[in-house]
């Protein structure tokens, strides 16, 4: 039985197989399907519907099929359904320029035009992935989603009081209510939020202490309610418990008819085994693929396709695909001479490193950097590094301050960033420092009443806005690439267009040259992983010394050697 309806300027074909059709038949017409560039998606085992196409694509596979002894029946119930069902996107658009309406009127801010169109695309999807790049207002978008029936965000210990501030911005008719203990946890009510962070998700099933686990609130679960999965990286092994909570928290709430997103600024298309957890995470990577090996290891020559369905139940955009103007970006270093103890032990790591060949690779002389006993007391000594450059920090700073320049300081150790953040008109943040405490803090800078701010690489990369600053020092970096890129994002803002300056503090000796580096050249393939794909390994596009590095990530150099500079050392 075949059903073909158009609707608007689209075209759409369903197909229900007879009982009796062969095997070969229904992959014959999935493989038509494919040749003339249809969207084929499997709805049950035995259901299938193709669409966007032209109406002479679609009558090519009928006359085929009907070639080939399968007769095109019409049913007009079916064709009812399919109409109703394809009708429901118009509602959704209605409902998005509401939300528009609202969010606007509640903020008194103007909602930007890629918004409007995510926003659109959002109401019409029951579930889905939100990958904006960070600062681009995944949070709007998600806010203007929010349903009156209920509502639930999960979302990193400091990024709850963010959230708090963004639905009373964006949704004043909805009550924010913070959850941070697994016994405290409800479900919604009408015109709430539940806001939790991920250690206050339930557990799968009752406690001991009489705490409910997913397996008795499933069944008091609400219908038609939201769920957003903030950061979502969170989750993205599904092997773990916390996964597993998620999950079960999700399901209960699809299985009620409810919606389901996914939010994180981290570059996803190119990292399928990821990706294929968070589609799996919503019951739509094999709906949508068949298997997740169809997925993760599809030919090169299916990525075009790949990147089409994805495109269905996933957004991603990015800055300077946003805006025309963009911040200009300057990086650059700042050396800290070193002798004594610290020199000698950095003179002998570095020449092991040399006899070991690391050199050559990037990736395994990170590994064997921060793993490998023989190299142990570098882990040891990068305190006392970080140490070493205080002075020179607080140089920075001094000029800063003399400039009337709002700054940022950012290190991977605790000790620097108090001992900066403890100057008069400054204020540190790091893991130990209270979540109140800290947003206060953040407010203040923001609001031009604390001279600067100094905190650590963890706690930088989620949920802080410190864009009144456009000069930001990196004292030292931490082990993970995207953590330090993250962080950097902290003084960057949607629209914004005044220069930015990047500084890093570099221990005048080879083996912190080529760390940063590396640290440089794996943040670069984390920043422009959308643009770049895997260029990198490529040997003809190679990237070759620090500064070409820096350059790469500020968006003034391509792979190509459009500027003349040498390699490091080494």
């Amino acid at each position: 039985m075949i059903v073909s309806v158009k609707r608007g300027d689209r075209d759409f074909i369903w197909i229900k197989p007879p009982a009796d059709m062969p095997e070969t038949m229904f992959t014959r017409f999935q493989t038509l399907s494919r040749k003339n560039n249809l969207f084929v998606a499997v709805d049950t085992v035995s259901h299938c519907h193709a669409y966007r196409g032209s109406i002479h694509q679609i009558n090519k596979i009928l006359e085929d099929l009907e070639y080939n002894g399968f007769t095109a029946e019409i049913d007009e119930v079916i064709k009812q359904e399919i109409i109703k069902k394809f009708d429901k996107i118009q509602f959704s658009k209605q409902l998005a320029e509401k939300a528009i309406e609202r969010v606007e009127k509640y903020s008194g801010k103007t909602v930007r035009n890629y918004q409007r169109e995510d926003i659109a695309w959002m109401h019409s999807v029951d579930s889905g992935v939100n990958a904006l790049q960070q600062r681009l207002g995944k949070s709007l978008e998600a806010a203007a989603c929010f349903r009156q029936k209920g509502n639930i965000v999960i979302c990193p210990k400091a990024a709850v009081s963010v959230w708090v501030s963004q639905i009373k911005l964006w949704r004043k008719d909805l009550k924010p209510i913070v959850v941070m203990k697994k016994k405290d946890f409800r479900w919604p009510k009408s015109f709430e939020v539940i806001i939790l962070h991920y250690q206050a998700l339930p557990k799968e099933y009752d406690s001991d202490k009489g705490i409910p686990g997913m397996a008795s609130l499933k069944a008091e679960c609400p219908s038609n309610i939201m769920i957003v999965y903030d950061e979502c990286q969170w989750i993205k092994n599904p092997g773990i418990d916390l996964t597993r909570r998620a999950k079960a928290l999700c399901w209960a709430i699809q299985d009620r008819a409810g919606f389901a997103w996914l939010v994180t600024g981290t570059p996803l298309p190119n990292r399928r085994a990821e990706l294929w957890s968070f589609l799996q995470f919503l019951r739509l990577g094999s709906k949508l693929f068949g298997s997740e090996r169809a997925f993760v290891k599809a030919d090169p020559s299916q990525d075009a396709e790949i990147a089409r369905i994805l495109s269905t139940v996933m957004v991603r955009r990015l800055r300077s695909e946003v805006f025309t103007e963009v911040p200009k970006v300057t990086r650059t270093t700042t050396p800290v001479p070193i002798d004594g103890p610290l020199k000698g032990i950095l003179d002998t790591i570095w020449q092991k490193a040399i006899d070991r060949g690391l050199l050559e690779d990037p990736d395994e002389f990170l590994t064997v950097l921060k793993m490998d006993p023989e190299f142990q007391l570098y882990s040891t000594i990068r305190s006392a590094l970080a140490k070493a450059k205080v002075p020179a920090a607080l140089e920075w700073a001094e000029a800063m301050e003399m400039e009337e320049e709002p700054a940022v300081i950012v290190s991977a150790h605790k000790y620097p960033c108090e001992a900066l953040g403890s100057r008069p008109g400054w204020a540190y943040i790091h893991g130990g420092v209270d979540q109140k405490v800290r947003d206060q803090h953040i407010a203040d800078f923001q609001a031009g009443k604390l001279k600067g701010i100094a905190l650590t690489a963890k706690t930088a990369g989620v949920a802080i806005d410190l864009s009144r600053s456009g000069c930001l020092l990196m004292l030292d970096r931490g082990w993970v690439p995207g953590d330090n890129a993250q962080a950097e994002d902290r003084i960057v803002e949607a629209g914004k267009t005044d220069p930015l300056l990047y500084t890093d503090l570099l221990i005048d000796h080879p083996l912190e040259e080529h760390l940063l580096y590396v640290l440089l050249l794996k943040q670069e393939q984390i920043v422009r992983i959308d643009q770049v794909s895997n260029q990198c390994n490529d040997p003809n596009r190679s990237i070759k010394s620090t500064e070409h590095a820096m350059a790469l990530i500020s968006g003034n150099a391509e792979f190509e050697h459009d500027i003349d500079l040498s390699p490091l050392e080494g």
